[in-house]
């Protein structure tokens, strides 16, 4: 079964600068199966590599536009998703190796956040216990408990409330410059030359929610 991709993993993604791949076109294809239909969406899901980083950054941040997708800075991006990964984890432990990676991932890309650190030293130790069977990342951690420890460090993310969380991801975050922030939108669709045609045609359908 094709692993989801949730707009909050897009919607980091661009927050972070991150390089086209074939999960944004998977986004859009499973949005469309779900119901979803926006023209930008339509054209996305129609993509294939080799990716023209201009071309399909634009056709993403047209899609979440026009799917009425609110702009957020970097580090509510990332704290989103980060939370979207940490409930998988409790929801199911079979989920944890991917989170953890994509937590790992999260931690390198803001500076080594101390938001998300103990996740960057948890996926550490548990790979080194699976393959090697010993580990110096986290006191105590061994193949009997790590699951279990995981799964605490998890509890504990949760029990933060939103703006704990915020403040510690902006702690080592340095503000980012993208989109400017007068332009509350996606930078891609504030680029594109069709946008305010596509948003004016938009408006009544929204309007009419």
């Amino acid at each position: 079964m094709s692993r989801t991709i949730t707009t909050n993993a897009i919607r980091a993604s661009r927050a972070l600068g991150r390089p086209p791949s074939q999960s944004w076109v998977d986004w859009a294809t499973q949005l469309l199966a779900g119901g979803a239909d926006t023209p930008a969406l339509r054209m996305l899901a129609g993509y294939s590599a080799p990716f023209d980083e201009r071309d399909i950054t634009s056709l993403v941040d047209r899609s979440l536009a026009e799917l009425g997708i609110p702009y957020v800075d970097k580090a509510a991006a990332v704290e989103a998703y980060a939370t979207e990964l940490v409930e998988s984890i409790l929801l199911d432990r079979a989920n944890s190796e991917a989170a953890l990676a994509e937590l790992f991932a999260l931690c390198v890309e803001t500076n080594y956040s101390g938001a998300l650190y103990n996740f960057y030293l948890l996926r550490c130790a548990r790979d080194d216990l699976r393959d090697h069977g010993m580990q110096a990342y986290w006191d105590g951690a061994d193949q009997s408990n790590i699951d279990d420890i995981i799964h605490s460090e998890a509890l504990r993310w949760l029990q933060l409330s939103k703006s704990e969380r915020l403040a510690r991801i902006l702690d080592k975050e340095k503000t980012d410059s993208q989109p400017s922030p007068g332009s509350g939108g996606w930078p891609g669709f504030e680029r594109d030359p069709l946008h305010r045609a596509i948003d004016w045609f938009l408006a009544p359908l929204r309007r009419g929610k």
